[in-house]
């Protein structure tokens, strides 16, 4: 007799376990096919070809009547900086192009001033995730500049000043860090790298915060020098108890630790009497 099996039924998942409409990220239109618009940033002639449907993405920019013109141009804001920007609207990703300088202290400074400046630019146009990437990238750099540069990149990035607190608290920090460091502060103060750039009334001031600290602090230290010199002499071992100039606390000994004999200073207890001698007296005239 053939045996007969089951057929096997398919289980279909439950439609509360798949995922929902609104949450697929995919794109309803390809962006590659769209109306393009070419973006300037600087005083450049070179445009970025930008697909209309990716400008979406900032709610703030400029628009004629719903839509954007032939061209976009942004004359505040740099090319390398316009990179980051475009490059975050076609991929999500924070990317820069490679610094410019001659030695690496300034492609670091540089490349940290374009964050900053990207990072006032995610804000302008309400780009969070651009925003919070920025953020990433302003404390790994921020290492490797001084202070004073961070405030000179800020000043850059908002001549008008800002109320951000994230900028605000990072700012803090690094001063804290800096007041923490008498050596940083230091070689801060000793190594002018840069003192042909016209520096700002902020950096002028903090650097003249730093001065005055240093100047505390070494005064602090030479009264603390002071009151251990003319403090109690520390006592020598080797001296006799008698010795002119020895202090007072010394722990006088009993014994001289030369002569033999008991101090004079000391109490020492009276010898007790002798007993008479008993002499015998002879009957003898």
């Amino acid at each position: 007799m053939a045996r007969r099996y089951k057929k096997a039924v398919k289980e279909i998942a439950p439609l509360e376990s798949l995922p929902a409409i609104d949450a697929d990220p995919r794109p309803t239109l390809s962006p590659y096919a769209t109306h393009h618009v070419d973006v300037y940033f600087g005083n450049t002639r070179e445009a970025f070809k930008v697909p209309e449907i990716l400008l979406n993405k900032c709610s703030n920019l400029p628009r004629t009547r719903g839509i954007y013109d032939r061209e976009l141009r942004f004359e505040q804001i740099s090319v390398d900086v316009g990179h980051i920007l475009i490059h975050f609207l076609f991929t999500d990703v924070y990317q820069c192009l490679k610094p410019q300088g001659s030695t690496i202290p300034e492609m670091q400074i540089a490349e940290f001033t374009n964050c900053v400046q990207a990072y006032a630019v995610a804000q302008m146009y309400n780009l969070p995730s651009l925003a919070e990437q920025a953020q990433k990238e302003i404390r790994r750099l921020g290492h490797s500049i001084t202070v004073s540069n961070v405030l000179a990149a800020l000043n850059t990035a908002y001549p008008s000043g800002t109320t951000d607190m994230f900028l605000s608290g990072y700012l803090r920090s690094r001063v804290k860090a800096l007041f923490a460091d008498p050596v940083a502060m230091g070689a801060m103060t000793s190594t002018p790298d840069d003192e042909d750039r016209p520096k700002s009334i902020v950096e002028i001031l903090f650097e003249t915060m730093v001065k005055l600290r240093l100047e505390e602090d070494r005064e602090g230290c030479d009264e603390q020098d002071e009151s251990e010199m003319t403090g109690p002499e520390v006592c020598d071992i080797t001296k006799h108890p008698h010795d002119e100039g020895l202090d007072g606390n010394f722990k006088k000994p009993k014994f001289s630790p030369v002569l033999e004999e008991p101090c004079a200073e000391t109490e020492c207890p009276p010898e007790p009497c002798a007993e008479p001698a008993w002499v015998e007296i002879s009957d003898q005239d």
